[in-house]
């Protein structure tokens, strides 16, 4: 049998077996996750939010500024503390307040009818700071799926409790940053207000005529109650290079402006990305995202160069709520090519299939 017979015969077997072949060169096995980060905002949502305020003798402003501001949206408002009166910052005039429930008697039944709880700022933290009532109170709300926040050296009651802000991010402070990394958790510099895993912190509690301090720690509380988020859909796709593999992330973020701020426009700052390897939960590739086209879709790439499992978290930072931190935005693994003697046996089979064939007419 010619030569050209045989190919004509056997030509579908012939590209069946280079379309495995290619599969098998070129497919790295790309399997992502995406997850839509974003819930729509139903009309009374914010006003059934349910907040418990933590306090002790010697608490600070921010407490009527942040309460009064939850209350403004409907947020049904709870005071929680050690003593059954407890007296205002004593550089201020008296404001003492009667809280409506002892710390003491917060049960994790009570608590669990919350939906968040913060503590302001203010000289009651030298005495939060060694109660151990508050730390208890802190980590059942945690473990019970509440929001747990702190604004300016109010922060220093939950740089007490390592199992609430072990790993977490949390806004720079310089009177509470020390206690807080003993305690585990990641200090961010540079942005006001840091929101991760159900953990929210402020790193001052300074009232400002312009919200800059009180308002954005209050959208963010809102935002992580009620699943709020400024990306919508985060995805990842590879594109293939000579040696490794490019992926490419791209982040489509929502504007959460007329929610919280009407007709004012709070830019976003920033959008990134950490990409973490399953080797090492603490080495991750920064990723800087952009937005060229001003369509609020973000992109930016980075080259995988180990097989195995890989987890892309992100950061958004913007004037209207600080920093959003987003765990495990996307994840994929990364397959390592066939070895040699695999992929080798379909390429080189058809030539000798075709020599012997030859061999025998």
């Amino acid at each position: 049998m010619k030569f050209g017979t045989i190919m004509k015969k056997y030509s579908f077997f012939f590209l069946g077996i280079v379309i495995l072949s290619s599969f098998l060169i070129n497919n790295m096995n790309i399997e992502a996750k995406e997850e839509n980060t974003n819930l729509e905002l139903s009309p009374n949502a914010l006003a059934d939010m349910k907040i418990l305020a933590v306090i002790a003798n010697g608490f600070g402003d921010s407490y009527f500024w942040i309460k009064n501001q939850l209350e403004s949206w409907g947020c049904n408002v709870t005071t929680a503390g050690l003593t059954a009166v407890c007296a205002s910052c004593p550089n201020k005039p008296p404001r003492p307040v009667t809280p409506d429930i002892l710390i003491a008697d917060a049960t994790t039944e009570i608590l669990s009818q919350f939906d968040a709880v913060y503590v302001p700022a203010g000289p009651h933290w030298t005495i939060l700071q060694t109660s151990t009532l508050t730390h208890n109170l802190l980590t059942t709300a945690y473990t019970a799926g509440l929001v747990v926040s702190g604004i300016c050296i109010g922060t220093v009651a939950l740089a007490q409790v390592s199992s609430v802000v072990n790993g977490v991010k949390v806004a720079y402070y310089s009177q509470t940053a020390s206690d807080m990394i003993d305690a585990g958790a990641i200090v961010i510099h540079g942005v006001g207000v840091v929101s991760d895993k159900r953990v929210i912190t402020a790193g001052t509690g300074t009232f400002q005529s312009t919200h800059q301090a009180i308002y954005p720690f209050c959208v963010a509380i809102a935002k992580s109650v009620l699943g709020l988020s400024a990306v919508s859909e985060t995805t990842i796709s590879s594109v293939k290079g000579e040696s490794n593999t490019t992926h490419t992330i791209s982040v489509e973020t929502i504007n959460l402006n007329d929610t919280f701020y009407g007709n004012t426009t709070m830019d976003l700052h920033t959008v990134s990305a950490n990409v973490y390897h399953e080797d090492s939960s603490e080495d991750y590739e920064y990723v800087y995202l952009t937005d060229p086209d001003h369509d609020n879709i973000y992109t930016g790439n980075f080259t995988g160069t180990l097989k195995g499992s890989y987890t892309v978290d992100l950061e958004v930072r913007s004037s209207g709520w600080g920093l959003e931190s987003i765990r495990d935005a996307v994840g994929f693994k990364l397959k390592a090519l066939p070895g040699f003697e695999l992929w080798i046996i379909p390429i080189i089979f058809p030539f000798i299939f075709l020599l012997r064939k030859v061999k025998k007419n």
